[in-house]
């Protein structure tokens, strides 16, 4: 008689809600969704470790956790994904206010309104 399989879970370091990439009070989001499908189809479960995401290395340094969501960083120990989100930080300011933004220096002295 052949027994189900079950899949293994692995403790994934997620960082803290970054809408709308991760969304911890509703455990999914963009970036979230991406990797805890990746992982089903190859027989895994993913349970999130919410944690700020300056902590999520610190984690895996000492084995809390069995992999992190993002690093950006490509000289760990491990087994790394294909790339599955990229990032691009932009500035956007109203037309009217006839701004040229090519640097961060360039918003010296402005509100900011950020997420």
């Amino acid at each position: 008689m052949a027994l189900p399989l079950q899949a293994k879970t692995l403790r994934v370091a997620v960082g803290s809600s970054i809408p709308p990439y991760v969304i911890e009070s509703e455990n999914r989001g963009i970036e979230f969704d991406i990797l805890k499908e990746a992982l089903a189809s190859q027989g895994y479960h993913m349970y999130p470790v919410y944690v700020p995401l300056s902590r999520t290395l610190h984690l895996l340094e000492y084995a809390q956790v069995d992999g992190i969501m993002s690093t950006g960083r490509p000289d760990l120990a491990g087994c790394y994904t294909d790339s599955h989100i990229t990032y691009w930080n932009v500035a956007i300011t109203l037309k009217k206010r006839n701004l040229d933004v090519k640097d961060i220096s360039d918003l010296a002295g402005r509100r900011l309104v950020s997420f």
